[in-house]
């Protein structure tokens, strides 16, 4: 009986060390390359981007979020990323919405077309696309139901923003936040070192 309870305390140790020597799986952000959709903004679009802002933007208070947005990726070091806006509709690559719908999920959207007018719902699976016009739409209803803060709205407008020039998710990470392309409730008023070192590689 003695040598069944010491073999099961042995299996247990060796379950435990086990356990304790396995090294942490971190998942590392994504950088150059894999950073971005396998479709996405020439780079000469991303270089002067002609944008159209819809009144709603004004209507439901999302004006200076999205200016702010504009400037902070305008800003970023190495990168030729530029903004003209104008009063065509036709004419622009970005156009800029908002709505109040709670019952919608998402506290904000970029949708990108192609040049025939289809809608690029997985730009992972239009390998080639060159997009021809992207819509980023803010969600006041979500946002306000879900108890958004400013720089929660702010780091919203960043991130979408950050589609715009083909930017994918980043994965959660158990390290530092550094990135504004992560999912999720998180307070940016700028964009992170990894999202200026990605738009520098590309553009």
């Amino acid at each position: 009986m003695k040598k069944v309870k010491d073999r099961a305390l042995l299996s247990m140790a060796i379950i435990v060390i086990g356990v304790i020597a396995l090294p942490q799986l971190v998942m590392a952000y994504y950088s150059n390359a894999a950073a971005f959709f396998k479709s996405y903004p020439s780079t000469t679009t991303v270089s002067s981007m002609k944008y159209w802002t819809d009144s709603s933007v004004a209507t439901y208070g999302f004006t200076t979020y999205y200016s702010n947005a504009r400037s902070k990726w305008d800003a970023a070091p190495n990168a030729q990323i530029g903004w003209s806006s104008t009063s065509s509709y036709d004419d622009a690559f970005v156009r800029f919405y908002a709505i109040d719908d709670m019952p919608l999920d998402y506290a904000g959207i970029a949708k990108p077309y192609n040049s025939n007018g289809s809608f690029l719902s997985d730009p992972d699976l239009a390998t080639g696309a060159v997009w021809h016009k992207v819509h980023v739409i803010l969600n006041k209803g979500y946002m306000d139901d879900k108890g958004y803060s400013s720089n929660m709205i702010q780091k919203t407008a960043l991130h979408e923003v950050g589609h715009v020039l083909g930017l994918r998710h980043q994965p959660d990470n158990e390290g530092p936040l550094d990135t504004v392309m992560i999912q999720g409730k998180q307070t940016f008023t700028d964009i992170g070192s990894i999202d200026k070192t990605n738009v520098a590689w590309k553009y």
